[in-house]
């Protein structure tokens, strides 16, 4: 829980200072909703919203925090080998 607010007021500060747009939007409510989804432990959809935010912006300056949560969820799900190939330190965790 503590991860997931610090990766919004991180989110939520970038948007302040970035011009808005659709993209900027686009990733504040995929991050809200990943984060809702994850917080509620909706994991599959939360999968889901952090691999969209993740085609829709690749180059996000923020994409470690979906990729980071996006892993977490992967891990939540028992899905291990994808949440390592994203996350090595998974690996380190799991042995």
């Amino acid at each position: 829980m503590r991860t997931s607010r610090w990766s919004l007021l991180v989110v939520m500060l970038v948007l302040l200072a970035t011009p808005q747009g659709t993209v900027a939007q686009s990733v504040d409510e995929f991050f809200q909703q990943g984060i809702a989804a994850q917080s509620a432990g909706r994991f599959s959809e939360a999968e889901s919203i952090w691999r969209r935010l993740l085609q829709s912006d690749p180059k996000n300056p923020f994409a470690y925090i979906a990729y980071n949560n996006l892993g977490n969820a992967l891990s939540a799900q028992g899905k291990l080998e994808e949440a390592i190939v994203l996350n090595p330190s998974y690996r380190r965790a799991t042995t």
